[in-house]
């Protein structure tokens, strides 16, 4: 382990951590601006995770985060980066080809983790996540998408969470 790669993870989750995708992201929304594709983020929060901490203690509210950080990143797509942005939120940056595609990325991932079971000291842990989405609009920087994508997330939590809403 080098310090460089020591410093750009999570302890728990061993994802990138906030300041490393925030670094990444300035250099990816400049390749995207090159592209042809569109440049998207999605930011996912765990629901009601205060009651699985609540009920099961942090050793197992630590588990789901492990558990769900590995499921997210099976079902992520070449090309894009998933981080612990901050508790039991997650971000991610990836291309998409349309709005369409990525609500398609979007349910996937919001179905595989809605189907995951942790178990811990054989209980069985289910849990959901509610995802908010955006793409980047041409040359808007990636702290306004993220901006959309967390207006995006708090529609979800709003509408009744386990689903995914994109920004307009």
């Amino acid at each position: 382990h080098n310090l460089l790669e020591e410093s750009s993870k999570d302890p728990l989750t061993k994802l990138f951590n906030r300041r490393f995708i925030v670094s990444k992201m300035e250099k990816e929304h400049l390749v995207s601006r090159k592209k042809e594709t569109l440049f998207a983020v999605i930011l996912i929060d765990v629901d009601f995770f205060k009651k699985i901490n609540d009920t099961y203690g942090h050793n197992g509210g630590d588990l789901v985060l492990v558990a769900l950080s590995h499921t997210l990143q099976q079902n992520t797509r070449a090309g894009s980066f998933l981080a612990r942005w901050g508790g039991e939120e997650f971000l991610m940056t990836c291309y998409v080809s349309s709005k369409d595609d990525l609500a398609k990325m979007m349910e996937r991932l919001r179905s595989v983790v809605e189907q995951m079971i942790v178990d811990y000291d054989g209980q069985k842990i289910e849990t959901t996540i509610t995802l908010g989405g955006a793409i980047a609009h041409p040359g808007e920087h990636f702290s306004l998408v993220i901006n959309r994508a967390d207006n995006a997330l708090y529609i979800g939590k709003e509408k009744g969470r386990n689903q995914g809403v994109i920004a307009v």
